[in-house]
C-alpha cells in the first residue's frame, strides 16, 4: 500500500497537466479559398510536431516532423497542403470535406499541447449574381453561429469599405447587404470580411452588371465629303463577358436603333424614328425597320452599327436594349457633319456677291472654332491673322476666287475634322438674241452712214465723165464709104 498512493498522484497529476493545456479554436474559409492554421508553442530540438485532421471519426495524418529531421505528408490532402517554416499549415483550395477538425500535437518529453481548430464555412450570396443595370442587388453573407464574436464588413469591386448611406443599405447585424440602382461600377467581385479573435476570413462572390459601356465618346464629328462610314459605338462594357445566350436569360426582349436630326434654328425638333429592329432568333441580329431582308450580324455583345455620311445625316443616334420588367439601357451618340454652305445657287458668276459658311448645322458648342485655308489667289487672301469666323463673305466673286476652300474645326489646337468646297466661277451667260439685234442695228447704222456718202461719190463720177466725154464727128463727103471697103 505504501507504494500505490505516490502512483495515483503522479497519474492524477499528469492528466490534469494535458487537460489544461488543451483548447479548440474557431477557423473560418471559404470553398475554394485558403486558411491558415497557425501552430502552437515550438517547443526543443527534440520535440515532435504532427498536424491531423479528423476524417470518419479518427485522426489521420496531414504533417508531421520530429526534430531536426525531414517532415513528412500523409497521403490525405497532400498537395494542397503547405507548411510554414513556423510549422503553420496552410490549406488551399477548400473542399467540402475540409470544413472539419483539424488537431496540432506537441510531444516534447514529458510536455505535451494539443490545440483543435474546427473550420467552418462561410459564403457569400448575390440575388441575382447577373444583373441588369438600374435594378437592386441583395448579398447576404451567411456565417455559422459558433463561440466566436464577429464582426461583417463589406467592400466593392473596388476594394472600399462599404457604408450605410445612399444606395446602400444592411441589415441582420451586416450579414445583407441591398444595392440599389445599380451600375457598372458594381460589377466584379463583392466581398465580406469576416472579423473574429483577431482574425480575418473574406468570402467573395462574382456579381455580373450587365450595361452599355460608357467609355465611348458621346459625340462624333464628320464631313460630308468623309469617304469613310462612321462607326456607331454600341456594346456592352468590357469587363463583361457573357454569351449572347445568357443576355436572353438575363430577361433581355428587344432593342433598336433611332434617330432624330437636329432641328432646324427655330423649328419643332423632329420625333425620333427607328429604322433598325434587334432580333434574338435564331442568334443577336439587326433588321432594317423599312425592308425586313436586310440584316446585321451582331459579334459577341457587340450592338455596334456604321453609317455612310450624309448632309442631313447630323443628329441623335440611340442605341436601346429592352429587359423585361420594363428597364431599358440606351446609348446616345451624337453625330455632328461639318459641311461649307454657299448662299447663291451653283453655278456661281463673277461679280457675285456670295457667302461661305463653315456650319455644323446649329451653333457651335463652347470652345469649338474654326480655321479656313482659301485659295491663294482669292481675293480674300490672306485672311486677317487670328480672325476665322465661321462665314467669309466676297462682295463680288472673280475668277482668282475659284478652287478649294477648306474649313477645320477645331478644339484648341485638336482638329475635330475638315471639310472642303470645290469653288467653280463661271462668266456671264449672253442672250443670243441680244446679240443678233445688237449685230442688226449696228449694221444698219453703218449702212446709213455710208450709203449716202456712196451715193454721193457716184453722182460726182458720173458728171466727170460727161465733160472728159468726146463729142460725134459726122462725115461731110459726098460719097462717104465705110472703111475698109475702098476700091483700090
Amino acid at each position: 500500500m505504501k507504494y500505490c498512493l505516490p502512483k495515483t498522484v503522479l497519474l492524477m497529476t499528469t492528466a490534469i497537466f494535458v487537460i489544461q493545456i488543451t483548447a479548440e479554436e474557431v477557423i473560418y474559409g471559404q470553398k475554394g479559398g485558403s486558411v491558415t492554421l497557425p501552430k502552437g508553442s515550438l517547443g526543443g530540438n527534440k520535440a515532435s510536431i504532427q498536424w491531423s485532421v479528423l476524417i470518419n471519426g479518427q485522426y489521420a495524418n496531414v504533417y508531421s516532423v520530429r526534430g531536426m529531421s525531414v517532415p513528412s505528408f500523409g497521403t490525405h490532402m497532400r498537395e494542397r497542403v503547405v507548411a510554414k517554416s513556423d510549422h503553420s499549415l496552410v490549406i488551399k483550395n477548400l473542399k467540402e470535406e475540409d470544413f472539419t477538425k483539424f488537431k496540432w500535437e506537441l510531444i516534447d518529453g514529458g510536455k505535451t499541447e494539443v490545440i483543435v481548430y474546427k473550420v467552418f464555412e462561410i459564403s457569400v450570396k448575390a440575388t441575382p449574381d447577373v444583373i441588369v443595370a438600374s435594378q437592386t442587388l441583395k448579398l447576404k453573407c451567411d456565417v455559422p453561429e459558433t463561440r466566436a464574436s464577429i464582426e461583417i464588413e463589406w467592400m466593392n469591386p473596388t476594394g472600399k469599405k462599404i457604408e450605410k448611406s445612399g444606395r446602400f443599405s444592411m441589415s441582420e447585424q451586416n450579414k445583407t447587404l441591398s444595392v440599389n440602382d445599380v451600375k457598372v461600377q458594381d460589377h466584379g467581385l463583392w466581398t465580406c470580411k469576416v472579423k473574429y479573435s483577431n482574425e480575418v476570413a473574406p468570402a467573395t462572390v462574382l456579381v455580373s452588371v450587365v450595361d452599355l459601356s460608357s467609355s465611348d465618346p458621346d459625340v462624333l464629328y464628320t464631313s460630308f465629303e468623309s469617304s469613310s462610314p462612321i462607326l456607331l459605338p454600341c456594346h456592352l462594357h468590357s469587363d463583361l463577358n457573357l454569351p449572347s445566350t445568357a443576355l436572353k436569360k438575363v430577361g433581355l426582349k428587344s432593342g433598336y436603333w433611332s434617330f432624330a436630326p437636329h432641328p432646324a434654328e427655330g423649328a419643332i425638333p423632329e420625333k425620333a424614328k427607328n429604322f433598325l429592329s434587334l432580333n434574338l432568333q435564331p442568334q443577336l441580329h439587326w433588321e432594317s425597320v423599312n425592308e425586313p431582308t436586310q440584316e446585321m450580324q451582331i459579334h459577341g455583345n457587340n450592338f455596334s452599327i456604321e453609317r455612310e455620311p450624309t448632309e442631313k445625316g447630323g443628329g441623335v443616334y440611340t442605341c436601346a436594349l429592352e429587359f423585361q420588367n420594363g428597364v431599358t439601357r440606351k446609348k446616345l451618340v451624337q453625330v455632328e457633319v461639318l459641311k461649307i454652305v454657299l448662299s447663291q445657287d451653283t453655278p456661281v458668276l463673277e461679280g457675285q456677291q456670295i457667302n461661305l459658311t463653315c456650319t455644323l448645322g446649329h451653333a457651335f458648342p463652347n470652345g469649338l472654332t474654326v480655321n479656313w485655308t482659301i485659295p491663294s489667289r482669292s481675293s480674300l487672301h490672306p485672311l486677317p491673322s487670328g480672325s476665322n469666323p465661321s462665314v467669309l463673305s466676297i462682295p463680288q466673286v472673280r475668277e482668282s476666287d475659284k478652287g478649294w476652300w477648306n474649313c477645320k474645326l477645331m478644339n484648341g489646337k485638336e482638329e475635330k475634322v475638315n471639310t472642303k468646297l470645290n469653288l467653280k466661277i463661271g462668266r456671264v451667260p449672253v442672250d443670243i438674241w441680244l446679240v443678233v439685234s445688237i449685230s442688226g442695228a449696228a449694221v444698219a447704222f453703218i449702212l446709213l452712214f455710208i450709203l449716202p456718202f456712196i451715193c454721193v461719190r457716184r453722182h460726182r463720177q458720173q458728171n466727170m465723165f460727161k465733160r472728159r466725154r468726146r463729142k460725134t464727128k459726122y462725115c461731110h463727103c459726098k460719097h462717104p464709104q465705110v472703111k475698109g471697103f475702098y476700091k483700090s
